[in-house]
């Protein structure tokens, strides 16, 4: 697969910023050896990944056609790094903020004169925007509104993604890590129905084998050293899925989203407890684009701890599935 290009050069098209990740991310799907890409391929899987909705609109995520072609949705790969980046940005904010509370006055002033000291670096930089809170959260809405307009159809120009902070920039490794995991796996996604031989019209159950298998290649094939990034994109990708139904309410071919949600974490919660408050920040976020802002609030101030904050999500989650039946 290693010849494979999308459709499109950033020369011939305007195009999102997170077309230049696509190199990365194809070369993160040829180190899946168990995928078996090659013998795949040579069964009648198509070599050529190809980008649609490149105007913005989102029509389907992503989907294998009847040549066994898989297609995806560069709008909803913009839409994927926009929220991977506030999720993360302001995820890891928090954490710096619950830090700082816990100096006193003087010890403060000997953080910030320290910080101070170090050269201009990214991640010094970073860190900066994570102490000053109110320009992180600023950063982060703009962000967040800019996924939402393509979800919303509402993009009227490509400048504002690379006006604001970008896949293209060098201070966004981590972020783009995230994120070109949330895209294997949705490419895995897909891989797994052609080697799973699910017809064209999947079924439920053969869409969580997918989710299934998708899950477990990225586990099992991924070092060590980067399985954290990896699970965290593969959380990404299936909460990105919420945004797209208000109700969380499968149908014939699809479970819950929430569900799908938690049949990952439920394997991996244990393993590295930011998973969980990353997961956290993301259902905040659905919460936030469909108005359930002000519930989210008050639980969360009527929880003991994250664990407590996050089984009352989920009972949200089922009264509302079960108010829409």
């Amino acid at each position: 697969m290693k010849e494979s290009k999308t459709n499109i050069e950033p020369k011939d098209a305007n195009c999102f910023p997170i077309y230049y990740l696509n190199d990365c991310v194809i070369s993160m799907v040829e180190e899946l050896k168990s995928i078996g890409i090659e013998a795949l391929i040579a069964d009648g899987l198509g070599k050529r990944i190809r980008f649609e909705d490149l105007n913005g609109q989102i029509s389907d995520i992503a989907f294998l056609d009847l040549s066994d072609r898989i297609h995806l949705s560069a709008a909803y790969c913009q839409f994927l790094w926009s929220i991977c980046f506030v999720a993360l940005r302001m995820y890891d904010g928090i954490k710096v903020q619950n830090e700082l509370e816990r100096l006193n006055s003087n010890e403060r002033t000997q953080y910030f004169e320290e910080l101070e000291k170090y050269k201009e670096t990214d991640t010094i930089e970073e860190l900066r925007q994570y102490v000053d809170w109110e320009k992180c959260t600023k950063i982060c809405y703009s962000v967040f509104e800019s996924g939402i307009e393509i979800i919303n159809n509402k993009i009227d120009s490509f400048d504002k993604y690379y006006t604001l902070p970008n896949a293209t920039e060098s201070n966004q490794g981590k972020v783009n890590a995230i994120y070109c995991y949330a895209i294997v796996f949705i490419l895995n996604h897909e891989i797994s129905h052609f080697g799973l031989k699910h017809p064209y019209n999947v079924s439920k159950s053969q869409e969580e084998e997918a989710d299934s298998s998708a899950f477990w290649t990225l586990y099992s094939d991924i070092e060590v050293s980067k399985k954290i990034s990896a699970m965290i994109g593969t959380l990404a990708a299936l909460c990105s899925l919420m945004f797209f139904n208000e109700s969380l309410n499968g149908d014939d071919q699809h479970p819950d989203e929430d569900k799908r949600v938690l049949s990952a974490l439920s394997i991996i919660k244990d393993e590295y407890p930011h998973y969980l408050g990353f997961v956290i920040k993301l259902f905040e976020m659905w919460g936030y684009y469909f108005s359930y802002e002000e519930y989210f609030t008050k639980i969360r101030s009527e929880s003991t701890n994250s664990e407590d904050y996050f089984n009352k999500i989920l009972i949200f989650f089922e009264n509302k599935k079960q108010s829409n039946h």
